[in-house]
């Protein structure tokens, strides 16, 4: 995974001090040992084994049973027990979920993790709920990221929509985890002068970087490339990307990520 960098200061944001940084470093990602083994559990999960076609519920089914086999192994592993959340929204009742995760939050009161992914998985089911125990996790513990996170994905869903808290709550992610994929996806929210500001960071610092969640990250930065430059200039932008020089890294991985599709043929697909 991207790993934070304690020099990527984005400018127009106010930069976490280094112990910030460096405390905040294990909160936006998890060691690659262990992501690995998330990965192997969940996404690297083909539609196609052996020459066979899998269906999209065998995956599933296949999926949770890895990922909870991996939670059993690391039980209070937050990205662990977070991708456990995320994949057993598939196939197990909403209430049994919440009930499960309230309990794991009541049993660890002082920690983060447990009470933001209890917020996780109150939402789309009791989401005005969900936005409190999250900014509850906020008030008590403002330099961890991942509340503004899912406050993002509550402020853009159309029952809850609110511009404002949503650039709010982007801002405050990208500014704690600034190299991570998903700041790169939501970074969007963001004002226009901050936006612009950090697609030339995220550019500079991804430049020469070739692991997978980089080269994944590439096509967030191009998406938001776009958006941070006026329409009569999205011709140079296009050239920018088709001279990128990630593209022939693009060969190494058998799965092009469907979302790089049709920006060159590289992908082959």
């Amino acid at each position: 995974m991207l790993t934070t960098a304690r020099n990527f200061l984005l400018l127009g944001f106010l930069p976490l001090s280094a112990a910030g940084q460096s405390a905040n470093a294990n909160r936006c990602e998890a060691p690659a040992p262990i992501w690995e083994q998330v990965l192997d559990a969940t996404t690297r999960i083909r539609y196609e084994q052996n020459g066979r076609y899998v269906s999209q519920e065998q995956v599933s089914s296949e999926r949770r049973r890895r990922i909870t086999a991996l939670l059993e192994k690391y039980p209070d592993n937050f990205f662990v027990r977070r991708a456990y959340l995320t994949h057993s929204k598939e196939g197990v009742a909403n209430e049994q979920l919440i009930a499960e995760f309230k309990s794991y939050a009541e049993a660890h009161p002082a920690d983060a993790g447990a009470q933001h992914l209890y917020g996780e998985a109150l939402t789309g089911r009791r989401t005005p709920e969900a936005i409190k125990v999250l900014e509850e996790v906020i008030r008590k513990e403002p330099s961890f990221p991942w509340p503004y996170r899912q406050l993002v994905v509550i402020y853009q869903s159309p029952r809850f929509t609110d511009r404002a808290k949503l650039q709010q709550n982007a801002e405050a992610f990208v500014e704690r985890c600034p190299t991570t994929r998903i700041a790169a996806s939501l970074a969007s929210g963001l004002s226009a002068d901050k936006l612009r500001l950090y697609t030339k960071q995220l550019r500079a610092y991804l430049a020469g970087k070739k692991d997978e969640d980089s080269v994944s990250t590439y096509y967030h930065l191009w998406r938001l490339e776009f958006k941070a430059t006026p329409a009569p200039e999205h011709q140079s932008v296009r050239q920018r990307i088709a001279e990128d020089p990630v593209w022939p890294n693009l060969k190494t991985y058998e799965n092009c990520p469907r979302s790089m599709r049709g920006l060159r043929s590289t992908c082959l697909l």
